[in-house]
């Protein structure tokens, strides 16, 4: 079989007359920022479009929460979905709420009412959460003891009656 004799100057033609081509191109020069017109800046978000964007990442996170420790057995964390969210419980968005000008639509005032109860709901188990609870006990054969404990005591008891 013939043996065809390839010229390398060919092959090396081609990429040098690329770069050779591209190199007399001068630089650009950086575009100049353009300032954004005043109609298309985005707006203030409104304290109620506030208030309902936090309860739904809140509620979103509360769901998270709950399934995490359905699905793998691990303890659910009750505070954490509430972590830097702290005014939807302190009170501060049940004041930005009712300091709103009253809606002309009986629908939109139904759904600020839901918003408040459910708001005034968070704030009480804020509330609840942060004061220990009382270790409740009875009084059982002489005895006191832990309502915890009234589940086994019960299970145990030979005469279910």
């Amino acid at each position: 079989m013939p043996r065809v004799k390839r010229s390398a100057p060919r092959l090396l033609a081609l990429p040098a007359c690329a770069l050779l081509a591209c190199a007399h191109v001068p630089d650009s020069p950086p575009p100049t920022p353009v300032a954004a017109p005043e109609a298309t800046r985005t707006p203030e978000p409104s304290p109620l479009d506030r208030i309902r964007a936090d309860v739904e990442a809140l509620l979103h996170a509360q769901g998270e929460a709950t399934w995490l420790a359905w699905t793998t057995g691990a303890p659910l964390d009750v505070s954490g979905p509430a972590r830097g969210r702290s005014w939807l419980t302190d009170g501060t968005a049940l004041q930005a709420l009712a300091a709103l000008p009253a809606p002309a639509d009986a629908a939109e005032a139904e759904r600020r009412r839901v918003l408040r109860d459910y708001l005034l709901g968070e704030r009480l188990s804020a509330a609840a959460a942060s004061t220990p609870a009382p270790d409740l006990t009875f009084p059982y054969e002489g005895r006191v003891v832990s309502l915890r404990d009234a589940p086994s005591m019960l299970a145990a008891e030979p005469d279910p009656a």
